[in-house]
């Protein structure tokens, strides 16, 4: 791409067209570099955005009383300030790079009641899957996992154990969970797997082509999920995004 300076102000200000975003976006995929770059330029913005706002002119204010920054007016000094902010915001913008994806996730992913209702027959009682749903329903993620290790080849074991990893925040264990019921190919947990699989490759901010993939398949399919998955798509192409 030519002159990068001025792709990077029209991405931020939502100037780019459909194809030239597409391409930007691939290329922040496998150039770091320029991730960083445009990293910093959203960081200016966002200071120099956040400068005009009431909130932020009192952080700056407390700056003054601390003798931090001595603010006059004077326009000089005004950038100073302005540079001390977006110090200041280095270190929360850039949490906000990092987890921001994980909130995301997290706003959409529900814990499925159903599986706990799935127990055997009472004569299985103490069955590794009976006991280990006894464990999900009393948030004890631990054993449940623990017990659904020792059944094979079970596609609701395989699953529930994705969910078990999930909420004890093993999420890369949980992918490996998720990845093995759609191997399976098994029609009645295949659709809520790629669902799960996708909010924990976003837990672990793995958007790359896998991601994207698997989000354009469940919009694709017009499941119970398509709404929720056009929702993140949404989310993630806005302007405070990379991926």
């Amino acid at each position: 791409m030519k002159n990068i300076d001025d792709i990077i102000e029209r991405y931020l200000n939502d100037g780019l067209s459909t194809t030239e975003l597409t391409e930007f976006k691939q290329l922040l995929e496998t150039d770091k570099a320029l991730e960083t770059k445009v990293k910093q330029e959203l960081m200016i913005k966002m200071a120099l955005e956040a400068h005009e706002k009431d909130a932020f002119k009192q952080q700056l204010k407390g700056l003054k009383q601390h003798k931090i920054i001595p603010l006059k007016n004077n326009r000089k000094r005004q950038w100073l300030s302005i540079a001390a902010a977006i110090a200041l915001l280095l270190i929360p913008a850039f949490q906000f790079f990092q987890h921001s994806n994980t909130q995301i996730a997290s706003q959409y992913y529900e814990k499925d009641e159903s599986i706990a209702s799935q127990l055997l027959s009472p004569d299985e009682a103490q069955s590794p899957y009976n006991l280990a749903m006894n464990a999900y329903r009393n948030e004890n993620y631990s054993l449940a996992s623990e017990q659904l290790l020792a059944i094979k080849n079970n596609a609701r074991a395989t699953y529930t154990l994705g969910h078990t990893y999930y909420l004890s925040k093993n999420y890369q264990k949980g992918i490996e969970q998720f990845k093995a019921v759609i191997k399976s190919q098994n029609p009645e947990y295949l659709e809520k797997a790629e669902w799960y699989l996708l909010l924990s490759l976003l837990k672990m901010n793995q958007t790359n082509g896998e991601f994207h993939t698997l989000l354009a398949g469940i919009i694709d399919k017009n499941g119970v999920y398509r709404e929720s998955a056009k929702a993140i798509q949404a989310k993630l192409s806005s302007n405070w995004r990379f991926k």
